[in-house]
């Protein structure tokens, strides 16, 4: 499992969703289609129309990580570099520290 903070660019190592029911059925939803055919060329959205929060996820495969590795694939380079498994995960901050 690879997260990606979209607004940081940096890797996440743990994340908490509070989804409501029709988020989670949604999600379920659009991993089903997506499990359909893992190595089609394509990832889906949930969506808080409410607020300004999204979850975009795709389903990683051998052949996709390594085409990750393709400078010329549509992949971003904080995306290529996270999928390649070269960054290092920031150093967490103590409790009450900002």
């Amino acid at each position: 499992m690879r997260m990606l903070d979209e607004d940081t660019r940096l890797p996440l190592r743990e994340v908490a969703l509070y989804l409501t029911k029709v988020e989670a059925m949604t999600l379920r939803n659009e991993l089903d289609y997506l499990l359909s055919d893992p190595e089609r060329n394509d990832h889906s959205h949930v969506i808080d129309y409410a607020g300004p929060t999204n979850i975009h996820f795709s389903i990683v495969t051998p052949s996709k990580l390594l085409e990750a590795e393709d400078p010329r694939s549509s992949w971003t380079d904080a995306e290529r570099q996270l999928l390649k498994g070269k960054w290092d995960f920031p150093t967490p901050r103590a409790e009450g520290e900002d």
